[in-house]
C-alpha cells in the first residue's frame, strides 16, 4: 500500500487546522475554568448559609477584625465585595485613610469554620500605644507648640474608667461630644502593655519572631456605636474561642467580662484642632493625651508628620 504525499496538504494549511485546534482546546479550559468557578460559588454560598456560619462570619470575623484592628479609619469605603468559592468564602474591603493611601482587608473561612484574615501591619496607632503614654506635662506642652493650621490624631486616656453612662454625660459638652462621636473606644488600657500577641505582617499564627505586643480591646467607627460592645460580647460563644485567637483577641469568657463592665479607659480621636485639644485637657476626666499623628493642611492637601 502506497501512503499519500502530505506534502500535498501544505503546511501552511496544517498550520492553520494546528493554530485553530490549540484556539478550541484554550477556549474549552476557560469555558470549563469559568464554569467550575461558577459552580463553586453556587455551592460554597449554599453551603456557606445552610450550615449557619454567616451569622459566626460576620460576628467574629468581620466585626472582631473591627476590634482587633481599630487604627484602621474606616470612614470612607472605596471597595467591598464578599466571594464564594469551593474551599472559603472571602470579604474583601478597602478603605481611604486621611493621607490619601488605601487600606485593604480580606477575612477569610473555610469549609471547617475556621477564620483567618490578612489586614495591615502594625499602624501609628500601634507604636504610639508601644512607646507609651505622654505625660500630662508632655501633653500640654505638644498642643502648645502646635502649630493652628494642624490637627492631630491622639489617644485621650482618662483618670478613672468610664462607664456608658459617664461618657454619655462627657459628651453633654457639645465641643468634646463633636470628637468623640463614633469614635474608637478602649475597654482595657490602652498602655497596659503586652498581654496577647499578633503578627506584625497581619497572619494569623501567632509565634516566631513576626508576634509583638497585643492591642488593647477597642471597639468604634460610626458603624459600631459604643454601646453595642456590650451585647456583641454576649453574643459570643465559647466555640468561637479559636477564632477570635487567629484574630489576637481574648477568649469570650474575657470579652464578656469586659462587655458586662462596660468600663470606657480612653478614646482615639482623629483630626482635632488645637483648641479641641486644650478642652480635652481642660476637662476633669482626661489624665492626658499621647499624640499618634499630626497632619497640616498645605494647598487643601493634608500632609502628614
Amino acid at each position: 500500500m502506497t501512503l499519500p504525499d502530505l506534502a500535498i496538504f501544505g503546511r501552511g494549511r496544517t498550520r492553520r487546522a494546528v493554530v485553530r485546534g490549540l484556539l478550541r482546546t484554550a477556549l474549552l479550559a476557560l469555558v470549563l475554568w469559568v464554569a467550575f468557578g461558577l459552580i463553586g460559588s453556587i455551592v460554597g454560598f449554599a453551603a456557606f448559609s445552610i450550615s449557619g456560619r454567616d451569622d459566626t462570619f460576620e460576628r467574629v470575623g468581620v466585626v472582631g477584625l473591627n476590634v482587633a484592628h481599630p487604627s484602621i479609619d474606616r470612614g470612607r469605603q472605596s471597595f467591598g465585595a464578599q466571594t464564594f468559592g469551593w474551599l472559603r468564602t472571602t470579604k474583601t474591603d478597602k478603605y481611604v485613610q486621611p493621607d490619601g493611601s488605601f487600606v485593604q482587608t480580606d477575612v477569610r473561612m473555610d469549609l471547617l469554620g475556621r477564620i483567618s484574615v490578612k489586614s495591615p501591619p502594625g499602624s501609628r496607632l500601634d507604636q504610639a500605644l508601644f512607646e507609651g503614654r505622654a505625660s500630662p506635662e508632655q501633653a500640654a506642652r505638644f498642643v502648645r507648640d502646635l502649630p493652628a493650621s494642624a490637627v492631630a490624631d491622639v489617644v485621650v486616656d482618662f483618670k478613672t474608667p468610664l462607664s456608658n453612662n459617664a461618657y454619655t454625660a462627657l459628651m453633654r459638652d457639645p465641643r468634646i461630644a463633636k470628637m468623640i462621636l463614633g469614635e474608637v473606644t478602649y475597654y482595657e488600657d490602652p498602655f497596659a502593655g503586652p498581654r496577647r500577641l499578633y503578627r506584625r505582617d497581619g497572619g494569623s499564627e501567632f509565634s516566631g519572631s513576626s508576634a509583638v505586643a497585643e492591642r488593647s480591646v477597642a471597639w468604634g467607627g460610626m458603624n459600631y456605636p459604643f454601646s453595642s460592645f456590650a451585647a456583641w460580647t454576649r453574643a459570643l460563644k465559647k466555640s468561637d474561642d479559636g477564632n477570635l485567637s487567629r484574630l489576637g483577641l481574648p477568649s469570650s469568657a474575657e470579652l464578656k467580662k469586659l462587655g458586662e463592665a462596660s468600663l470606657i479607659h480612653g478614646v482615639y480621636i482623629k483630626n482635632a484642632t488645637p483648641s479641641d485639644l486644650n478642652v480635652l485637657l481642660g476637662n476633669a476626666s482626661v489624665r492626658s493625651i499621647t499624640p499618634v499623628d499630626v497632619r497640616f493642611t498645605i494647598l487643601n492637601r493634608d500632609q502628614s508628620r
